[in-house]
């Protein structure tokens, strides 16, 4: 049972996990907005239902930022089995290391995938440069110089 591959492709589980993620904060957002209005127009018409949704949509918050961590963390572990193999959790293209002499806070260790230009942290975050970020030119075999 070792030997055998996964049933699935950890690549599409970070992907998907991922997409989850990207829209997760907007979809929670939409959800409290709509509630609130639900809320509104019951006002008049029963007033002790908008006081119970007030008082659920405290513990509902608690729940879905509980739950927006638990797939934050399961992103960042695939991606840092994925990032520990070499290999880009996105795509699956080669990992090339970089050091950047970037802000204080996020200085360090990155990996740049080869194939879709994506940058990685050590903890499996994909990392955004600002700007003023210096990071040194990369040679890459099949491209030159990046």
């Amino acid at each position: 049972m070792r030997g055998e591959p996964a049933p699935y492709d950890r690549g599409m589980l970070y992907r998907a996990v991922r997409a989850i993620n990207a829209v997760y904060g907007l979809a929670a957002l939409g959800f409290f907005i709509a509630a609130f209005f639900i809320a509104f127009a019951l006002t008049v018409v029963y007033p002790i239902v908008p006081l119970l949704m007030l008082i659920a949509s405290i513990f509902l918050l608690v729940f879905a930022v509980t739950l927006w961590r638990i797939l934050k963390a399961i992103e960042l572990a695939l991606a840092r089995r994925q990032i520990a193999r070499g290999k880009c959790p996105v795509c699956t293209g080669e990992l090339l290391s970089i050091e950047t002499r970037a802000k204080e806070r996020d200085r360090g260790l990155r990996m740049v995938c080869v194939r879709c230009d994506r940058m990685y942290a050590a903890d499996g975050d994909e990392w955004q440069p600002d700007p003023d970020d210096e990071i040194p030119a990369r040679e890459d075999p099949q491209r030159g110089v990046a």
